[in-house]
């Protein structure tokens, strides 16, 4: 019995031992087929990779062709334009705006001119003042200074004291340049 035990227990170690054997080539041929999967599905997804890329690269280039065409045509119409010749209306309008614009310019001219007249009379009426003022005031008990004031589009002083609205320069369209505020005299 004691041999029969041994004989038992032997034949169990090397059936253990078998087992484990065959477990071991089973584990490596598992490894095997899985590492030759893994490379066939790295090959596969770089074929895909580069078929990605490729047509990527077929797009972009088509895309910059037709970018080129695009800017060419922009170019030539662009060129066209700038040559063109300018059409009747434009040339009318120019024309009038032009005119407009130098009209405007005459005008302020004109007002600028007449303001310094202006100026220059009221400076020259207080120069008289300060010059003659008590002259003036002497000569008002003797008779009135009124009726030596000079009457007409360039007079200074009004009867009643105050100045007279003054006629612009000739030519001057004040209507236009939104002078309408004038008052000229009658």
């Amino acid at each position: 019995a004691a041999l029969a035990l041994k004989e038992v227990e032997r034949e169990a170690a090397e059936l253990a031992k078998e087992v484990e054997e065959q477990h071991l080539r089973e584990l490596a041929e598992a490894r095997q087929a899985h590492a030759d999967r893994l490379e066939e599905y790295q090959v596969g997804a770089g074929t895909q990779q580069k078929r990605t890329s490729g047509a990527f690269l077929a797009a972009r280039s088509v895309l910059k062709m037709k970018l080129e065409v695009v800017n060419a045509n922009m170019a030539d119409l662009q060129r066209r334009f700038d040559a063109r010749e300018s059409r009747e209306d434009d040339l009318h309008q120019i024309s009038s705006l032009k005119k407009e614009v130098k009209e405007a310019q005459e005008n302020h001219r004109a007002q600028h001119q007449y303001a310094n007249q202006l100026k220059l009379q009221l400076n020259n009426r207080d120069e008289n003042d300060k010059v003659f003022g008590g002259k003036a005031k002497a000569a008002e008990g003797m008779g009135s200074l009124r009726g030596s004031v000079k009457k007409g589009p360039l007079s200074a002083r009004s009867p009643e004291g105050g100045l007279n609205p003054v006629r612009p320069p000739s030519g001057a369209n004040l209507a236009s340049m939104g002078a309408g505020l004038w008052s000229l005299p009658k």
